[in-house]
């Protein structure tokens, strides 16, 4: 695993999490916008999508939708909180 695309997240966890990834990994951040994201994930070709749930809307569940059905091969982490 090389390529991992964020998606959403502004917040101080979410960029420490990708502060620590980028030391290792090829980190992208998408927001989430399903627009930006298909073509995030045609550029990037990522090898992992972690997704915060935390600015999850009707975009962000495009977004998961869009994973479930065309990016079966491609690893998903959703991050939230207990809510």
């Amino acid at each position: 695993m090389k390529k991992i695309l964020m998606i959403g997240g502004e917040s101080e966890e979410w960029n420490a999490i990708a502060g620590l990834l980028e030391t290792q990994f090829a980190v992208k951040r998408c927001s989430v916008d399903t627009e930006v994201f298909s073509g995030m994930m045609r550029l990037v070709s990522p090898d992992l999508v972690l997704v915060d749930l935390n600015t999850f809307d009707i975009s962000c569940s495009r977004i998961l939708s869009i994973l479930r059905k065309d990016y079966l091969k491609v690893s998903v982490i959703l991050l939230g909180t207990s809510e």
